[in-house]
């Protein structure tokens, strides 16, 4: 015979099913961070891409409208670089991220959709274990758009995504997170060919350019901003070793595979 759960009567038992219920949820999703994450390094991003992903996108409670240009429609991003925009799949990662009704500094369980409608007003914030889960729905969603992005027939399950440099697949996961790329662009069809050097040179084209210092003199022009990371990462692999500002060298691998160019 099948036990029936005693549902709480008085305002006290509600409340503290409530909390209970929350507590557990707090704890699950945890959890779920660790293995989502995993999941992502799985699939051939790095924990330093990730890691560089989160810092360059920074990291608020509170809605922000980002950078648009005149005539778009404006949106928020909340957390590490998640848009509040109203597709299914931003309200369902939402409603799983805030779980069931939970205290948010003025409300006593708040549910997630009068949350939610909150933070389209832009108003209100998050507490960090939502931030935590948006970004690892993101990144999971992303990771897979970047398989599938960097494949022969446009196929995540015919990747040549794992065969690419792992700095070089960091770079290429943040710049999808960030919507930086399309199939018809030259620099993905050119990485999907295997032609690193003219990928490099599309790559830096699309950027407003920033001159950097090469190891043994000389300089290169390379895009600057969010575009940099990338355009790094390929001349790296080219035989170049550039510069910071104070003259230290940029982090990059090993295993040299050939110059972009053959002189600077």
């Amino acid at each position: 015979m099948e036990t029936k759960t005693k549902k709480p009567k008085t305002k006290a038992e509600k409340r503290a099913a409530q909390v209970k219920e929350a507590k557990a949820h707090l704890a699950a999703s945890a959890a779920a961070y660790k293995r989502t994450m995993a999941d992502v390094v799985k699939k051939g991003v790095s924990y330093a891409g990730i890691d560089a992903l989160a810092e360059n996108e920074g990291r608020h409670a509170d809605p922000r409208i980002i950078e648009r240009r005149e005539g778009e429609k404006t949106y928020y991003t909340i957390g590490s670089g998640h848009l509040l925009d109203n597709s299914a799949e931003a309200i369902a990662a939402f409603k799983k991220a805030w779980g069931p009704p939970r205290d948010d500094g003025k409300v006593k369980g708040k549910g997630w959709g009068t949350k939610r409608a909150e933070l389209l007003k832009g108003e209100g914030t998050i507490p960090d274990d939502v931030i935590d889960a948006l970004f690892a729905f993101d990144a999971n969603r992303k990771v897979d758009a970047t398989r599938k992005m960097f494949s022969k027939n446009n196929n995540k399950k015919t990747t040549m995504f794992h065969t690419l440099p792992q700095d070089t697949r960091d770079a290429l996961f943040g710049g999808m997170f960030r919507g930086e790329f399309k199939r018809s662009h030259g620099t993905v069809k050119a990485i999907i060919a295997g032609d690193m050097p003219t990928a490099a040179l599309k790559y830096m084209a699309g950027g407003k350019g920033k001159t950097y210092k090469l190891q043994g003199g000389g300089s290169i022009k390379a895009p600057d901003g969010i575009r940099e990371d990338l355009g790094r990462a390929i001349l790296s692999k080219q035989g170049y070793r550039i510069l910071t500002a104070k003259g230290k060298l940029y982090p990059s691998t090993t295993g040299v595979v050939k110059r972009m160019m053959d002189t600077q």
